[in-house]
């Protein structure tokens, strides 16, 4: 009898002790596996944005009700002038936001040498060909640029955001629902396929005249190099081709933007690589309701 009542006791015991184990071992892991994560940036990508609105014959037209696919041109020419006059141009992207008129380009198409704004700032999305897109011109009512560019110029923050003025729509919607607008993600890798559109004016573009009037397109793999840029084996000229997006998965018009057109080393374009938490700061900033440039 009382060696019964020792084996069950022991049996009880054991059982009680790999039933504490059994339950502690499990948040042990699982603890382990979330700390490996980083979280200092956002880790997240946001999808692009497909048209949802058309003018067809001078009335706004769901393209839902289209039986005809209506592509999608979130990329334009970005045309400003130096406050000593001198007329320049860039690319900048419609990206997909909560506001739909929102843009990004290179901060040095924000700002010129001289840390001075430049003036009279239109886009127009889908310019080709020395023609603007269907849609016109829009007016940039103003923009924000990392802090280490606005103050530096430092070329690992060559980027910034735009804001556009709508209202030659005559439409409620934004921007984004006639034109469609990129993605954007923050994991860059290396040897990652890239498309990249803009309108290069002296640049190595192929098949294109490469003379700011063009929207042109280079296709092919960027590489990583040490100081934070992804790169692409190509020089995007003096002007015209800057802020032109590096892109993954384009298809139709539309892809996901990790970078864009920011310097040349002399053998690559540089881009730069973009830390989330500034980035989602400025596009907290710049859809704000309270937003002055």
């Amino acid at each position: 009898m009382i060696k019964n009542i020792i084996f069950y006791f022991l049996t009880a015991l054991i059982m009680l002790i790999f039933k504490i184990d059994s339950s502690y071992s499990s948040p042990t892991i699982h603890k382990a596996i979330e700390n490996t994560r980083d979280f200092s940036e956002p880790h997240f990508s946001v999808p692009p944005f497909e048209v949802k609105n058309a003018i067809v014959n001078n009335k706004i037209v769901e393209t839902a009700n289209l039986d005809f696919e209506f592509k999608a041109f979130p990329i334009g020419k970005l045309s400003m002038v130096s406050q000593s006059g001198i007329p320049t141009t860039c690319t900048a992207s419609i990206i997909n936001t909560q506001d739909g008129n929102i843009g990004l380009t290179a901060g040095r198409c924000l700002i010129d040498s001289n840390f001075q704004d430049y003036e009279n700032m239109t886009f127009s999305p889908g310019f080709d060909n020395g023609t603007d897109g269907v849609l016109g011109e829009f007016p940039v009512i103003g923009y924000v640029l990392p802090k280490e560019y606005k103050e530096s110029r430092n070329k690992l923050f060559n980027w910034g955001l735009l804001k556009f003025d709508n209202r030659s729509l005559n439409s409620s919607q934004p921007l984004q629902y006639f034109t469609g607008a990129l993605g954007y993600d923050f994991e860059v890798v290396n040897s990652t396929n890239t498309t990249v559109q803009g309108y290069p004016n002296g640049g190595q573009f192929p098949n294109c005249m490469n003379i700011g009037y063009e929207l042109c397109t280079w296709e092919g793999v960027s590489t990583l190099i040490p100081g934070n840029f992804t790169t692409i084996p190509i020089y995007v000229g003096d002007d015209g081709g800057y802020g032109a997006p590096y892109m993954t998965n384009f298809n139709g018009g539309l892809g996901t933007l990790y970078s864009n057109c920011g310097n040349y080393d002399g053998v690559n374009t540089l881009g730069p690589i973009y830390n989330g938490i500034e980035f989602q700061a400025l596009l907290d900033e710049i859809m704000a309701p309270t937003f002055m440039h």
